[in-house]
């Protein structure tokens, strides 16, 4: 294909490298939620990711990282490039400036592109190859002297774009069809030149696929303890990329027990998002963009809507028939919209050639006007239009340019647009799950075992421990991933002193039991966080959980009883350490979460706070009950109305009304047991404390009456009951 540095490309490039700018202006710079830790771990280590791999996006960010750029930096590249080839292919369908203009607006002013384009993820490099993909298969429809260059080229990225995200296939299938079946029964060659053009788009092919090799390579040279599945054999490295761990064609794994959105619900949430992403005027302008072909339309311009009509329709119906996700849950639903991301390519396109139509027919009117006051008058007539083609401005002073004109107001919509989303999309201070991973393993003893589940933990936890090198010393293993059969064998060698009593944590399978782990590794101190395999409970009759900030510490029955002095010591010094400021003050500077993924760190904090504040209160209230015991007793409960006092104070507006409520009765209920504690022998409370906790009391039922679907008539009974006799200590 001959390369021209011409208008269309050098305007698609400048509009490509500022939305580049702005991305990397707004992007944190670290760990967002979902995969990105994960992801981020596996790339610093050259890994294996989760099904299918994303080889691509690992070899790109590997190489970002060893030259120097930083690891976060893919995104906003190949974000804002996205824009740029999307504004490329609307110019080059429709010969109209303000065509690509808003093609590319409706891009920028998208919040959930936005959001993934300063996401470290692999969504923003899937919608730059197939905004390069729909950008070959305009040139293909529109530019036939271009068409065997824009076979090779979209074999190569077709091969590229699986190497990414699988997708891409629901855009490459029948766009392939159709192209390649248009190209064979074409007149333009022979036999023998279309045979050979198609073997060349195979070799194209083969070649973008090959980036595949990344993943055995991996395991055989490298075999990273972050690494997914058993890639360096054939049967595992066929498993891997056909994802079949997840089930082949579906979003989550298959055995997964919620139930599933239905397809009229998905197409549904679809538009609703849609909505939700575009304004009224592109959509509507999408639709006339959509619409049946017109006479002074040439004919590529209806191949052009035709390709996008087809791949819109069968993208839709795939992702609504497999889609396997509910839709009711907030982080499911976020998990789903990120997917909305490719058809958002097809509206875009298809705004631009609705403008462009309407921008054709209003510069006709305009002529036809012109033309009339011209005959009236002594004014030359300006030049004719060509159907279906935008001509240059006409050089008479008193033409008027309507693409111009056009262009001018989408820019103005552009630049309103994305001052106005700044505030909500600028993720600079986000730092929220890099300190909540700090914030997991700051509480822990040195040298400890950490089991974990969920991704937001167990990503967050990599990313601070593979990238930043924070507490190396402890020891991460994934719960879900030690019910395989490949991980134990993995991650043995690069862990000597944690003995596994197998080769899988499954015990209805002949795998060991949660009992047989901990026994075998008694000398270490073991935490978890959040739970361990569903049904396991060989290790409840011998140990019990003690919570340490996020996680949880496995402590023999018999000292959780009886609290020895040493348990005692080492656990108000765990708490102690148990309040990461880090992480307090980046809640601050974010306020009010919105994303989904920030939603669940915020909350699981303070919901660890309280499980502290409440362990120590119901503790005390044993080690009273015991006699004996009332100086140790009356630690823990000052330090149970520390720590609820902190809670009700603090998260009031960042966390669930539950949380708070919780922690709101949870001080009283220590302020109660302390006024009840005998003098001398108790702590001294202050008229401070018992004002604090009857606020909080108050708040308390000022939540239960405003949101009476979580919390029953009783719960606000109770706490009114509390306030009363609280107060009654209190005038005592």
């Amino acid at each position: 294909m001959k390369v021209e540095f011409n208008v269309y490309a050098a305007t698609s490039l400048s509009i490509g490298l500022l939305s580049v700018v702005v991305y990397a202006s707004s992007a944190s710079g670290t760990v967002g939620g979902g995969d990105s830790g994960e992801l981020l771990a596996v790339a610093k280590e050259f890994g294996v990711a989760h099904p299918p791999g994303y080889p691509l996006w690992v070899v790109c960010t590997w190489l970002l990282d060893a030259a120097g750029l930083g690891m976060t930096l893919l995104s906003p590249i190949a974000g804002g490039m996205a824009v740029g080839a999307t504004h490329n292919a609307a110019l080059v369908a429709t010969d109209c400036h303000c065509a690509g203009l808003l093609a590319a607006g409706v891009l920028v002013l998208s919040p959930c592109l936005w959001r993934y384009a300063v996401t470290p993820e692999v969504f923003a490099l899937n919608s730059l190859l197939c905004a390069v993909l729909l950008n070959l298969g305009t040139r293909y429809c529109v530019r036939e002297e271009e068409r065997k260059q824009c076979l090779y080229l979209s074999a190569l990225v077709s091969g590229l774009a699986l190497c990414n995200q699988h997708t891409a296939v629901v855009f490459i299938v029948p766009a392939a069809l159709c192209i390649v079946s248009h190209f064979v029964w074409s007149d333009d060659a022979t036999r023998s030149e279309r045979a050979m053009v198609l073997l060349k788009s195979t070799v194209c092919l083969a070649v973008g696929l090959a980036f595949y090799v990344q993943i055995p390579l991996s395991s055989w040279l490298i075999n990273s303890k972050n690494s997914w599945g058993a890639a360096g054999e054939w049967q595992g490295f066929v498993t891997h990329v056909l994802r079949e761990e997840y089930g082949t064609f579906s979003l989550a794994n298959q055995k997964a027990s919620y139930a599933q959105t239905h397809f009229v619900d998905s197409i549904a949430d679809w538009a609703v998002h849609l909505y939700g992403q575009v304004s009224p005027l592109p959509l509507l302008l999408a639709v006339v963009g959509f619409m049946p072909e017109r006479s002074y339309l040439y004919s590529g311009f209806n191949a052009v809507r035709g390709l996008l009509l087809l791949l819109l329709v069968v993208y839709l119906v795939f992702f609504a028939a497999l889609g396997n996700l509910p839709l009711d849950t907030a982080i499911f639903r976020s998990v789903q919209e990120r997917f909305y991301m490719q058809p958002l390519l097809i509206v875009a396109l298809a705004s631009a050639l609705g403008l462009s139509a309407v921008v054709e027919e209003a510069q006709t009117a305009v002529d036809r006007m012109l033309r009339r006051r011209a005959r009236r008058g002594s004014m030359p007539p300006p030049p004719a239009t060509r159907p279906g083609v935008m001509v240059p401005p006409p050089q008479e002073p008193w033409a008027f340019d309507v693409d111009l004109v056009a262009s001018a107001v989408v820019l103005t919509w552009i630049t309103a647009g994305a001052l106005a989303l700044w505030t909500d999309m600028e993720q600079t201070d986000n730092l929220l799950v890099q300190d909540f991973g700090r914030a997991v393993l700051s509480p822990l003893d040195e040298g400890c075992i950490l089991l974990t589940r969920g991704d937001i933990i167990t990503n967050s936890v990599r990313f601070v421990q593979t990238v930043q090198g924070f507490r190396p010393d402890c020891t991460v293993l994934d719960v879900e991933m030690l019910r395989s059969d490949w991980y134990v064998p993995r991650v043995r060698p690069h862990h000597p002193e944690v003995v596994f009593p197998g080769e899988s944590y499954s015990p209805s399978a002949g795998g060991f039991s949660a009992l047989r782990f901990l026994t075998s590794n008694a000398r270490k101190s073991i935490y978890v966080a959040y739970s361990l395999v569903t049904g396991d409970k060989s290790w409840m009759n011998v140990y019990g959980r003690l919570p340490v900030g996020v996680a949880d510490l496995f402590v023999p029955v018999g000292e959780l009883k009886t609290w020895p002095s040493h348990l005692h010591k080492r656990y108000l010094s765990a708490v102690s350490r148990a309040y990461p400021a880090e992480l307090e003050r980046t809640m601050v500077v974010v306020g009010n979460a919105t994303d989904p993924w920030d939603q669940i760190v915020v909350q699981d904090y303070w919901a660890s706070l309280f499980r502290i504040g409440d362990f120590l209160l119901t503790k005390a209230a044993e080690l009273r009950g015991l006699g004996g015991r009332q100086p140790t007793a009356a630690e823990l409960l000052d330090e149970a109305v520390s720590v609820l006092s902190h809670v009700v104070e603090r998260s009031e507006n960042r966390s669930s009304a539950y949380v708070f409520a919780l922690a709101a009765r949870g001080l009283a209920n220590a302020a109660m047991g302390r006024l009840q504690a005998p003098r001398g022998k108790g702590s001294d409370t202050s008229a401070a404390d018992v004002a604090r906790a009857v606020k909080a009391l108050q708040k308390f039922c000022a939540h239960a009456e405003h949101q009476p679907d979580k919390f029953g008539a009783a719960d606000l009974q109770q706490a009114k009951a509390q306030l009363k006799e609280l107060k009654a200590l209190k005038a005592r």
